[in-house]
């Protein structure tokens, strides 16, 4: 579990806080920093609104995203916080129609006091330092933030997409066409084709997904250090990934005909959740292609995420 990942990053109070009295404790995050904090007392007081919070109704505790400001109320600092889950209100608003099952409601926190070493800096996330990834002998723990986080939401997509193709093979057998005189779907050309094709798009898929793997372990190994243009090429590597998950999905659920609209068609099912996990704002295309295209020729990427 990624959130895990997170907060084998925090200090080991921190840590200890999580784990001392349960070991099997779950942990929800939205990293994006959506809230605002203050300095105040022993740490910080933290408010704001999270939508997205996967598995937060199962959570004890939350890592969430804020910026720090000053006392001008200039934005110092951002970073994630950890707070007990009990101490913030989980909305039952989660309501969509693809990846029901990830409970992904909205978090708000008004105030809540954090101590201070529940707090982690995404200025030194980013670069691979942290408060607890010198606790652990691993190196996956001084891997950069950012490139780890989004590649970490792109294995579901691979497993959905290959789901998908192999429920539309035992689905294909024997099915027929009557508007071509009954001819089978499977002795089709245009079948093979679009089999192979989806088949090849979910092997580019993790192909670009190994290659990123490979890239984020060497940075881990070196003490978390990645060149711009590498954290940016993770970037689309990962958007790209899910986006020819998506295709290969479309491909099944458009071949499927009208019984592919059937609850009971778990390929309808992949389509939905395939098309959602495109929504995620790591994972949205057309703003990682930019940043990429930034890179490459040169600018400014346009973004502090990397």
């Amino acid at each position: 579990q990624i959130h895990s990942w997170v907060a084998g990053l925090l200090s080991q109070q921190a840590q200890d806080d999580i784990y001392g009295a349960d070991q099997d404790t779950l942990i929800v995050a939205v990293l994006n920093a959506r809230g605002e904090a203050v300095r105040g007392g022993n740490g910080y007081r933290v408010s704001g609104f999270w939508p997205f919070a996967s598995g937060s109704e199962h959570s004890q505790w939350a890592i969430l995203g804020a910026r720090v400001l000053d006392e001008d109320g200039e934005v110092a600092d951002e970073g994630c916080f950890l707070i007990p889950t009990s101490e913030i209100e989980i909305k039952d608003d989660w309501r969509v129609v693809g990846l029901r099952g990830t409970g992904s409601c909205s978090l708000v926190a008004n105030n809540v006091d954090v101590p201070a070493h529940r707090f982690i800096s995404f200025i030194d996330g980013r670069a691979g330092k942290t408060p607890g990834g010198h606790l652990h002998d691993g190196t996956l723990y001084k891997a950069p933030l950012a490139p780890s986080l989004a590649i970490a939401l792109c294995g579901p997509a691979v497993g959905i997409a290959e789901g998908a193709i192999n429920d539309f093979i035992g689905y294909v057998a024997g099915r027929t066409n009557p508007q071509l005189r009954g001819a089978t779907q499977i002795d089709s050309p245009l079948t093979h084709q679009m089999v192979a094709e989806a088949k090849a798009q979910v092997d580019a898929a993790r192909m670009l997904l190994h290659r990123a793997a490979d890239d984020i372990h060497e940075a881990a190994e070196n003490g978390g250090e990645m060149p711009v243009e590498i954290r940016a090429r993770i970037r689309m590597d990962s958007a790209y990934a899910v986006r020819l998950c998506m295709e290969a999905g479309e491909a099944m659920f458009l071949a499927s005909g009208g019984s592919g609209l059937a609850e009971s068609n778990p390929v309808q099912r992949a389509w939905r959740d395939l098309h959602a996990i495109n929504q995620h704002a790591l994972l949205q295309l057309p703003t990682n292609a930019e940043i990429y295209g930034r890179t490459i020729l040169g600018l400014d990427p346009g973004s502090d995420i990397l």
